[in-house]
């Protein structure tokens, strides 16, 4: 299941699109998921996606819109959970740790 997000956490994912690799029902994926990542499915796709997003941003040639069109999310979507996970808009976090 960590793999599949891994490879694929700039698509939309579901948590029934999860079911399958994980081969269990939704609610034990869930229990699961806390007890090994420490977050529920959606946050940890999140993560996983704000951690890659961290990454791209070290790219000064890509532009907000496409680092956020690579993690999965809208510009406008994107900025938002940006801000609330760091208390920083991702231009300024762009500046603070390039």
């Amino acid at each position: 299941t960590l793999n599949f997000i891994a490879e694929h956490y700039m698509e939309r994912i579901t948590v029934e699109d999860l079911l399958p690799y994980a081969r269990m029902s939704k609610s034990n994926l869930q229990r699961k998921m806390i007890a090994y990542t420490g977050r529920p499915p959606l946050q940890y796709i999140q993560h996983v996606r704000m951690k890659h997003a961290c990454i791209l941003l070290l790219d000064r040639t890509k532009s907000i819109d496409q680092i956020a069109n690579e993690t999965g999310y809208s510009t406008s979507c994107f900025n938002r959970l940006f801000f609330k996970k760091f208390n920083m808009t991702p231009s300024q976090w762009r500046k603070e740790n390039c």
